[in-house]
């Protein structure tokens, strides 16, 4: 389950980095694009898919990210991609560990 868990992550994180790549180059159909994974309630998550767009560019953004998820499911992502988002993961869970004893306070 834990490992299950992290490669959930990791293929967000490696999605993030290449939606990323996309809307920073120029003539991208939109301004940002990221994905997100949240767990609910009894085991059940969900995968949100979200991006800022031009004017007129709803279907080239849809394109655009679907022709990403489709090349991850087809090919997966490349070492430097995945060693990269290993060392954000590795980074996010030393920061938790870190913070971990620390509360806010709205007083």
């Amino acid at each position: 389950q834990v490992r299950s868990k992290l490669v959930e992550e990791m293929f967000v994180i490696c999605l993030n980095q290449r939606l990323l790549m996309l809307y920073m180059q120029p003539g991208s159909p939109f301004f940002t694009a990221s994905v997100g994974e949240t767990e609910s309630v009894r085991g059940l998550k969900t995968l949100s898919l979200s991006a800022t767009y031009h004017e007129g560019e709803l279907e080239r953004t849809l394109e655009a990210l679907l022709f990403e998820i489709r090349r991850a499911k087809h090919h997966g992502f490349s070492e430097a991609e995945v060693d990269r988002a290993r060392t954000t993961l590795l980074a996010d869970s030393e920061m938790a560990f870190i913070e971990r004893d620390q509360t806010f306070s709205n007083q």
